[in-house]
């Protein structure tokens, strides 16, 4: 079997750690979600035979992960929504990883929804959530700070882009 490299770190956003049925407050809650109904998790159940199987899968469910290969996980970063129907899911992975020694950031914001990221246009504390995003990003590519001149500000340029009609260029 060929064994890629781990990546430097991993930066997740609202991010689907249990696929299965496994109840949680925010499960309870936010079953409502606008972004992601309750009955999306039923989506994978209609193309696989073995669903228990595979919603036990840790390739499928990272929350079903060993300790012993958490331990090997580089630093991890995780955002969530407050309002988040998986939010609970984030928190446990994330309590988890740190529990394995593992680095990382972890941070909710209180009124988001899941899927936030597609709202920065719109809301302000999403706005918020792209530019920490975009700070993690740049300390796991960028971590020992490079001094700041004009060739190296014009040598990084991420593209984010909010809808087909406009771009913001971020440096």
């Amino acid at each position: 079997a060929v064994r890629a490299p781990l990546p430097d770190a991993i930066i997740l956003g609202y991010p689907a750690m249990n696929l299965g049925a496994s109840p949680s407050p925010s499960r309870a809650l936010h079953m409502c979600d606008p972004v992601l109904p309750i009955a999306a998790g039923n989506l994978a159940k209609a193309y696989h035979r073995d669903t228990e199987g595979l919603m036990l899968n840790p390739q499928v469910s990272p929350s079903f992960t060993s300790d012993a290969v958490l331990a090997h996980f580089p630093p991890t970063s995780i955002m969530t929504g407050g309002m988040d129907i998986l939010l609970d899911d984030a928190v446990d992975f994330h309590v988890r990883l740190r529990r394995n020694g593992v680095q990382g950031n972890f941070r909710i914001f209180r009124t988001m929804p899941h899927g936030f990221w597609s709202l920065g246009d719109f809301l302000p504390e999403a706005q918020e959530a792209q530019r920490t995003a975009l700070r993690w990003i740049r300390r796991a590519l960028y971590p020992h700070p490079q001094p700041r001149t004009s060739a190296a500000r014009s040598r990084v340029r991420v593209h984010v882009h909010t809808d087909r009609k406009s771009s913001k260029s971020m440096r």
